[in-house]
């Protein structure tokens, strides 16, 4: 017999033993009772912390991240898959508050990546360059999310970093880059919408379900109405009737020849609305913007905004507004109440009716 032929015998002799053959690795070790020859019974080792891991440098933590990685997706993906997870109470708004609460991940927000990823890049483009405080107001959106967006853009190499004066990443400041450019471009040419993050058509339905159930728990009467129209002359019937048709909350029609007081009526009602609405910047349905914030027609509420500065609770794609009054021709026609496209913003208007929403239209 062969030296290496006596090694072989010897190495299998050693993995065999002299009670048999070799015992299945993944098999678990047994002892029959009584019996006190074998060998004492060891549990597995437990897992070690990926703590203790790294640092007798057993793992390293790049390699961890990019397996992470393949397997979840960047750091944006992650976020979404993995949002929902931690829960603060001190997030939380008072019960009964109308107020909508600031979203904490991609999945309570309701927009897709790619829609934030390219209204990120829009905002800058415009901005020039932003820091991630700036990025934050004029996303309206939390620290948390925005500082997650900005991790996918470096990511996929769409934004460099064009200043770090200090340790804190919030002034840290941002361009576009040669790739971002192309991106960027791409995405205006299908739509060029760069205000706050919409809400989608489920949040704002939601809201205005609040607001109303709000409304109808104020103690509120037909005769603020009518104290409101008694420097009109109106018969006490008459008075009744437009106070009770305002006050019910409901859609109505005045009518009348012409001259006879409706206009002035409605004028003098809307001149001393009190209360106050929510309007989103804008909804986002069925992949469009809708932009709903007008202007020309809401007022916001600049007492609340001084109330809600520092709150982090507050969703802030929602503006608290006084109550809108929108007065139309009579020459609206049916095509006025429908969506307005805008060919060079490539976005849609609200129409009339959403825009006096809790107002008088």
């Amino acid at each position: 017999m062969t030296d290496q032929a006596e090694k072989g015998t010897d190495e299998r002799g050693n993995r065999h033993g002299a009670d048999g053959p070799e015992r299945d690795a993944l098999r678990p070790t047994t002892r029959p009772p009584g019996t006190s020859s074998d060998p004492e019974f060891r549990a597995p080792p437990r897992p070690r912390d990926p703590g203790e891991l790294q640092a007798t440098g057993l793992v390293d933590p790049a390699v961890e991240e990019e397996e992470e990685e393949e397997r979840h997706g960047d750091s944006l993906s992650r976020f979404i898959s993995q949002g929902g997870k931690k829960k603060d109470q001190d997030d939380e708004l008072p019960e009964g508050s109308i107020l909508p609460r600031q979203p904490r991940t991609l999945v309570d927000l309701g927009l897709s990546k790619a829609f934030l990823i390219d209204l990120s890049l829009k905002i800058i483009h415009y901005s020039g360059t932003p820091s991630v405080a700036q990025l934050i107001r004029r996303l309206g959106l939390g620290p948390n999310i925005v500082q997650h967006l900005i991790a996918a853009l470096s990511e996929d190499r769409l934004i460099e970093v064009l200043s770090q004066s200090d340790l804190y990443t919030g002034n840290y400041r941002y361009r576009l880059s040669e790739r971002g450019h192309a991106r960027v471009a791409e995405a205006l040419e299908r739509q060029r919408y760069a205000g706050p993050a919409p809400v989608t058509a489920d949040q704002y339905g939601e809201v205005i379900r609040r607001v109303r159930a709000q409304k109808q728990k104020q103690e509120q009467g037909r005769g603020r109405i009518k104290n409101v129209l008694q420097d009109l002359v109106l018969s006490s019937e008459t008075a009744d009737s437009v106070a009770r048709a305002l006050f019910s909350g409901k859609a109505g029609i005045f009518y009348g020849p012409s001259g006879n007081g409706k206009t002035r009526i409605l004028e003098r009602f809307a001149h001393d609305l009190d209360g106050f609405v929510l309007v989103p910047y804008a909804i986002y349905a069925y992949g469009q913007v809708i932009r709903v914030l007008d202007q020309a027609i809401h007022e916001p509420v600049e007492d609340f905004d001084e109330s809600v500065k520092d709150d982090t609770r507050f969703d802030r794609r929602w503006v608290m507004v006084k109550r809108p009054a929108v007065i139309l021709g009579a020459e609206l026609g049916a095509e006025s109440l429908d969506l307005a496209y805008d060919p060079l913003s490539r976005f849609y208007q609200a129409p009339p009716h959403i825009k006096a929403q809790g107002g008088v239209l």
